[in-house]
């Protein structure tokens, strides 16, 4: 546990400066009074000095400290003196006496010694032994005067006793040890305080005293009207003073400063050891020997102590050379750090500068930036942050790779500026960066001959090129130069340069980048807006057209007029002659019909073999005449490799905003002309609300179709045909109809053309077929019902049937689930639908005659079917028109086409039948001509399937007594 520390409580300096007033009246008056006032007066300052001590001791509770040992030294000193005095007084006093007042006094001063020994003790030092020998030294060196001066004539004085010596020998010894101990406090460095030097000034005053005290006695000239009772005041004022001052702390200060130099130190030393030689040389010089012996002794101590000093001081000397030699080293380490740190500090700054310069040119880049902005920035920062008067970017010329073309510049003169502007690769800095692909540094330019004329010209001292990189070649060079003599490029520079030129890099595959992207885009939307085969707009960009042009149109209060075009035969030159030779003629179509149109117009390819032109601002008039020319101008053949094909249009043509206002409606009335115009085989056919049949109950009625096939809605009503020979039914026509929920029971010309422009037919023609088969198998299979061995059930077949591949085949599975004979099946087809795809038709009609099934040209007379195309069908059957039969009685030519109709049947071998029978003068007629069957309202109306079997046995029963059985 460390030592607790004494409680201090300090008085103020104020009682110090008092009592050191009131001691120097007390000094005053001493030194001018006389006789026993003067030994008073010395007894006084005593006591006082010795309350002064006892107030101050007793404040700190030091009992051992230096001020509690002064107390007690001056408990004998008082008694002392005023023991001492009196006897002066009353009997002469000398050295020789040896009296109780010696006891006192060696005794307090022995006290004063313990008492500076311990003040030095508590103030301690960090240099003790140096100390010590300096006071040593010092103190030694006063011995000697003292014992030659004082000492040695006392021993040597054969009138005193030897405790008479003793006595008179111990004040000069304690005297000296007192001086030594105030040396050692000077030395120590503990006299800077107010305390500390007026007890140093006491000690000082005290010795002085004594010094006086005993000259004067050997003298046998001491008085006490003389200067020692003065003295001695003094001494004891000092002494009150310096205790009552609160700066005589018993801690020492926290960082003492030395109250001698080292300098004073050492002349103070030198001068005290030199003292025993010049005293023994000064005896030997007077023949007084006696005092040889012991000056020597203690000369030959001063010479060992001044020894040890020595070599304690080349130790120190040695200590501090190596300290030096350490300091000078971290001196020069603290310097190349210094020089390190500032070198450091430079290359920071150059980095953050490099890293905002580059910060702001990423900033330019991602924010895109225009390319050459870009390019001038990073020129500009290369000035910047190299300090160099000369930077240039040079970029290898597109279409001559072999040139670098200056880009981007700072500090090119006017003057050379076009001479400068374009560079073969290789040649100077910049070239060579490229060339070499590296980072190319010439600290030499102007005696280098590799340099470039006009900057060898103008002193160049020194230059550096970078290359840049696109796409991981050279490209081009970012190039630094300066007219700076002794210029030389750091790391740091090349670095800067080099992460310059990484950016021209980034800056121009960005650039290329989103050029790329750019073009890309606008490819994209080319493909997105663009047919692929023909490079015409699409329907996506037709429709925008159509709706700017709309707009346009309404601004300023005109007409738009949209013309769509459908390609007829088209079908036959892609099943004859392969899609390669179709794509060829979609190709040719577009030039041709764009030569009739104008700069504003518009031609877009839809799909297939639509295509539809837009006629900004264009009455019906005038577009029903460009419509013409173009009909006029793709009726003339395509020449595709050496053949001529022959490619006729319809059209149809729809006026904006009479007849619609947006695209899609347009474009949908456009195709309904456009299929009139188709079906006519005519001329262009403008849109009218009359002729649109897609209207919004055939649109609900479509929805409800489609439902009712699946719900079993639909039913199948018969009408029988009549051999006109035999009277026998020898047919069955299968009828469909609707037994719609809420409109009742619907006629097929209600639904047909809707499931016919619908592909509703395939399911509607597959229903019908499977329940006209059926009931025939239950009727063969009823012996009640009376029909004849061949009697056949007839189903019509529509057009889209017939383009249909897969139509044979499914006619084959129906006869098979229902068990029929192919022979008893009859399918009826039109001419119209024949010649829709006469080869298509020819084939699949052919198919089904060789399976059994017999074949029926329905409604013969009103199509276009010749007697060429008529001679290799497989038919077996010829149905007149009823438009014939019924007015034949009335009208001659209708007879004489229906007698025609029969002839060429027969001729052909063909069985004929006649439709629309409705009077008995009609079957007459018919009967007359040769026609084989009859069917009409005369035979048999439509009925329901199940009234079917009842009608045949009442027919048999009728035909049994009727004229025509």
């Amino acid at each position: 546990m460390a030592p607790t520390q004494p409680r201090v409580e300090p008085l103020s300096g104020r009682w110090s400066h008092a009592f050191l007033a009131c001691g120097a009246v007390v000094v005053l008056a001493t030194s001018l009074s006389q006789g026993a006032l003067r030994g008073w007066l010395l007894v006084g300052s005593a006591v006082a000095a010795l309350g002064a001590t006892a107030v101050v001791a007793q404040r700190r509770h030091d009992l051992l400290g230096p001020v509690s040992i002064l107390r007690v030294a001056l408990l004998l000193l008082v008694p002392g003196y005023v023991i001492w005095y009196p006897l002066g007084l009353n009997a002469e006093l000398a050295l020789v006496t040896i009296s109780i007042t010696d006891v006192l006094f060696i005794g307090g001063y022995l006290l004063y010694v313990a008492a500076l020994a311990r003040l030095i003790r508590r103030r301690g030092g960090s240099d003790r032994v140096v100390q010590v020998l300096d006071s040593l030294i010092i103190s030694i060196g006063l011995a000697v005067l003292a014992w030659v001066f004082v000492i040695s004539p006392v021993v040597r004085d054969p009138g005193f006793s030897g405790a008479a010596k003793a006595t008179a020998v111990s004040y000069p010894a304690i005297d000296v040890l007192l001086l030594g101990a105030v040396i050692r406090l000077l030395v120590q460095g503990r006299l800077t305080s107010v305390g500390d030097r007026l007890l140093t000034g006491w000690v000082c005053v005290q010795l002085t005293a004594d010094l006086v005290y005993t000259v004067t006695s050997l003298r046998d000239t001491f008085s006490f009207d003389g200067p020692s009772p003065v003295l001695y005041t003094g001494s004891f004022v000092l002494l009150g003073g310096a205790v009552l001052h609160p700066s005589l702390a018993l801690d020492p200060p926290a960082a003492p400063e030395p109250s001698l130099s080292a300098w004073r130190r050492l002349m103070l030393v030198g001068a005290a050891s030199l003292i025993a030689p010049i005293v023994l040389i000064g005896l030997g010089l007077t023949g007084k020997v006696e005092d040889v012996a012991t000056v020597a002794l203690m000369s030959g101590v001063l010479f060992a102590l001044a020894l040890a000093r020595i070599g304690i001081l080349m130790v120190d000397v040695e200590q501090h050379r190596r300290i030096e030699d350490q300091l000078q080293a971290s001196v020069r380490a603290e310097r190349q750090r210094f020089t390190e740190n500032r070198e450091l500090l430079v290359s920071l700054r150059e980095r953050q500068a490099l890293s905002d310069r580059l910060f702001r040119i990423q900033r330019k880049i991602s924010s895109r930036a225009p390319l050459q902005d870009v390019l001038d920035s990073i020129t500009a920062g290369a000035s910047d942050l190299l300090r160099d008067e000369v930077t240039g970017l040079r970029l290898i010329d597109a279409e001559r790779p072999d040139i670098l073309r200056l880009v981007s510049s700072v500090g090119v003169p006017a003057g050379t500026a076009p001479e400068l502007s374009q560079l073969v690769v290789g040649e100077g800095v910049g070239g060579r960066a490229v060339s070499e692909d590296r980072l190319c540094i010439q600290e030499d330019y102007a005696a280098w001959e590799g340099g470039l004329d006009p900057f060898r010209a103008r002193r160049l001292t020194a230059a550096m090129g970078a290359p840049v990189h696109v796409e991981g070649r050279p490209i081009g060079s970012l190039v630094v130069g300066t007219f700076r003599p002794s210029r030389k490029y750091s790391p740091a520079e090349q670095d800067a340069l080099i992460a310059l030129a990484e950016h021209v890099s980034l800056a121009l595959n960005d650039a290329r980048t989103v050029q790329a992207m750019h073009e890309a885009l606008d490819q994209a939307l080319h493909q997105a807006m663009h047919d692929a085969l023909t490079g015409l707009p699409n329907r996506a960009c037709f429709y925008e057209r159509t709706e700017q042009a709309l707009r346009s149109a309404r601004r300023d209060d005109a007409s738009t007029a949209v013309l769509l075009f459908d390609l007829d035969r088209f079908k036959e030159i892609n099943d004859t002659l392969g899609h390669r030779y179709g794509d060829l003629v979609l190709q040719d179509i577009g030039p041709r019909i764009s030569a009739q149109l104008r700069p504003q117009d518009t031609l877009a390819r839809l799909g297939g073999d639509e295509f539809c032109v837009l006629l900004p601002h264009m009455t019906a008039s005038a577009a029903g005449l460009v419509a013409r020319q173009i009909v006029a101008a793709l009726e003339d053949p395509f020449e595709i490799d050496g053949m001529l094909l022959a490619v006729e249009a319809s059209c149809g043509i729809v006026v904006a905003p009479e007849q619609g206002d947006t695209a899609d409606l347009l474009l949908q009335r456009a195709d309904v002309a456009m299929y009139l115009s188709k079906r006519s085989h005519g001329d262009p056919v403008v849109y009218s609300d009359e002729v649109d049949v897609n209207t919004p109950d055939r649109l609900a009625l479509l929805g409800e179709l489609r439902a009712a096939i699946g719900r079993d809605e639909l039913c199948l009503h018969v009408q029988p045909q009549r051999d006109l020979v035999t009277a026998e039914v020898v047919g069955i026509e299968a009828l469909v109809r609707w037994n719609h929920p809420r409109l009742g029971f619907l006629p097929p010309d209600r639904f047909i053309p809707i499931a016919e422009d619908t592909g509703l037919i395939r399911p509607l023609t597959a229903w019908v077929l499977s329940s006209a088969l059926g009931h025939l198998r239950s009727w063969i299979d009823d012996p009640a019902v009376p029909l004849s061995n061949d009697a056949a059930i007839a189903v019509n077949v529509s057009t889209r049937s017939l383009l249909d591949d897969d139509f044979a085949d499914e006619v084959t599975a129906v006869l098979q689930r229902a068990g029929v004979p192919p022979e008893r099946l009859i399918l009826e087809v039109t001419e119209t639908a024949i010649m829709a795809d006469p080869e298509r038709a020819h084939r699949l009609l052919t198919e089904l005659a060789g399976t059994g099934v017999r074949i029926a040209i329905d409604d013969f007379g009103t199509g276009y079917s010749s007697l060429a195309s008529l001679r290799f069908l497989p038919v077996h059957q010829l149905k007149i028109d009823k438009s014939f039969v019924t007015r034949m009685h009335e009208a001659p030519n209708d007879a004489t086409i229906v007698r025609s109709i029969i002839d060429l049947g027969h001729t052909l071998g063909l069985t004929t039948v006649a439709e629309g029978v409705e009077t008995e003068a009609a079957m007459d007629q018919l009967q007359r001509l040769g026609c084989d069957v009859a069917q009409g309202y005369f035979v048999a109306r439509p009925m329901p399937t199940a009234s079917m079997a009842e009608w045949v046995r009442h027919h048999r029963l009728e035909a049994a007594g009727s004229p025509y059985g």
